[in-house]
C-alpha cells in the first residue's frame, strides 16, 4: 500500500507543474471584431471560447471557476452577460440592470455581487461613467463613485477588481483630446469601501521630468489583485513602464524588478513562481507572454491580432 501511495504520488509531481491546469481568458481582436480566447498557461496554446457574429470583451470568470462573465453589443450597445464557463456555448443570460453601456465587470469574492463600470448616457458615452455594484439575481445596480467632471479632460475607470467583498480599488485615467489624439494626463490606483463609499487614493498621479531630465513621479494603470497584494503598472515620464505591487492600504510599494521587460505593458498575474504578462511589441500590438523566474525566459502565445484585456480563471 504505501509503495503504491508514493507512486502515486510521483505520477500527481510529474503530470502537475505548478501552473498545472492553470488558465487564462483574454480578448482576441482582429480586423476590428473581438472574441474571448481561452489560453492554456502549460502549452500556451490558444482557442476561442466564444466566437460569434457581435463584438464580445473584457472577460472575467467567478471565483468558483463555474461563471464566464463579459460585455457584448448583441443588442447593439455593450451590456453585461454571463455563461457557464464550461458549457460557453449555451444562451447568454443578461445581467445588467440598466439601459446604457457597461465594461469591465468582475465578481465578488463571495460571488453574489458584480462590479462593472456604466455609462447610463448614450449620447455622452464614457464622459458619463460611474462604478456600479451589480446584484445579478434581482438585476438591481447601485452607483458607488462617480468621477469628478472637467471640461478639459475626459476620466475612465479602468478595471476594477474586488480586494475583498467591500472593497474595491480601481484606476482613475485622465485623458486630454479624448475624441482626437488622447494622451494620458494623469493615472492614479485607488481603492474605495463599499460601507462608507469614500474613495482613497493608493498610488500613481502625474508624471513629468526634472531639470535634468529624468522622470518624476508615475501613473498607475492595469491593476490586478492577487495574494493580498495589488499589481500594476507604473508609466514614468512619457512612455516608460514598470511593474510595480502595492498593498491594498496603499503601503509597501515596491517594484518587480524582474519583471521590467522591453516589452512589458500590463496587467501582471502571479501563477504559482511566475508571472502572465500583458505585452506591447515595438510594432504595438498587444500580445501575452508567461515569465518563467527560474529560466528567466518568456513564453508568448501565437496569435494573430490583437490580445487584449487578459484575465485569470480561479
Amino acid at each position: 500500500m504505501k509503495r503504491n501511495l508514493i507512486l502515486l504520488f510521483t505520477l500527481l509531481l510529474i503530470v502537475s507543474p505548478a501552473f498545472s491546469q492553470k488558465k487564462a481568458i483574454f480578448t482576441g481582436e482582429k480586423g476590428g471584431k473581438s472574441d474571448i480566447m481561452i489560453l492554456d498557461l502549460e502549452s500556451m496554446k490558444v482557442a476561442p471560447l466564444i466566437e460569434t457574429e457581435y463584438s464580445e470583451k473584457q472577460p472575467s470568470v467567478s471565483p468558483d471557476g463555474e461563471k464566464l462573465l463579459f460585455v457584448a453589443n448583441k443588442v447593439g450597445i455593450f451590456t453585461v452577460y454571463q455563461v457557464p464557463l464550461k458549457n460557453s456555448n449555451a444562451s447568454w443570460t443578461e445581467v445588467g440592470a440598466g439601459a446604457g453601456e457597461y465594461s469591465w465587470p468582475s465578481y465578488s469574492p463571495d460571488g453574489k455581487s458584480i462590479a462593472a463600470v456604466y455609462s447610463p448616457d448614450l449620447d455622452k458615452g464614457i464622459s458619463s461613467m460611474s462604478l456600479v455594484i451589480l446584484d445579478p439575481v434581482a438585476r438591481r445596480q447601485e452607483v458607488i463613485f462617480v468621477p469628478p467632471f472637467s471640461d478639459n479632460l475626459t476620466t475612465i475607470i479602468s478595471r476594477p477588481l474586488w480586494v475583498d467583498n467591500r472593497t474595491l480599488a480601481f484606476c482613475l485615467v485622465e485623458y486630454s483630446d479624448y475624441d482626437i489624439a488622447p494622451r494620458i494626463q494623469s493615472g492614479s490606483l485607488y481603492a474605495i469601501h463599499l460601507d462608507d463609499k469614500k474613495a482613497m487614493r493608493l498610488a500613481g498621479g502625474t508624471s513629468g521630468f526634472n531639470e535634468s531630465g529624468s522622470p518624476e513621479g508615475f501613473k498607475a494603470s492595469q491593476a490586478t489583485f492577487s495574494a493580498g497584494r495589488i499589481f500594476f503598472a507604473s508609466v514614468s515620464g512619457s512612455v516608460d513602464r514598470n511593474p510595480m505591487t502595492i498593498d491594498p492600504e496603499g503601503k509597501n510599494i515596491s517594484p518587480l524588478k524582474e519583471l521590467a521587460l522591453e516589452e512589458f505593458y500590463g496587467p501582471i498575474f502571479p501563477v504559482g513562481e511566475n508571472y502572465l504578462l500583458g505585452l506591447r511589441d515595438s510594432e504595438g500590438v498587444m500580445t501575452i507572454g508567461l515569465f518563467e523566474t527560474k529560466s528567466k525566459t518568456l513564453k508568448k502565445i501565437n496569435f494573430q491580432g490583437m490580445a487584449l484585456d487578459l484575465n485569470i480563471i480561479p
